[in-house]
């Protein structure tokens, strides 16, 4: 299991962060995804078979830029 924070562009509203986290969720293999829309910031734990350039795919795909991918 990996755990990352990603810390994006701020968010506009709280709309946003869930819309977010239900993108991510999707994702086969991802366990948790938790977005703070004070602090812009993504919690995600996914299985070692997940691919983190897809997670951060799909962030962009909303129209969010991730300006950091750190390991939590």
């Amino acid at each position: 299991m990996q755990k990352r924070v990603f810390q994006l562009n701020p968010l506009s509203c709280p709309t946003c962060a869930k819309k977010i986290e239900t993108v991510l969720m999707k994702v086969d293999g991802v366990e948790s995804a938790e977005v703070s829309f004070t602090s812009s910031k993504v919690n995600v734990a996914f299985e070692d078979t997940v691919d983190v350039t897809i997670l951060i795919d799909r962030i962009h795909r909303l129209g969010y830029r991730v300006l950091e991918s750190k390991k939590a």
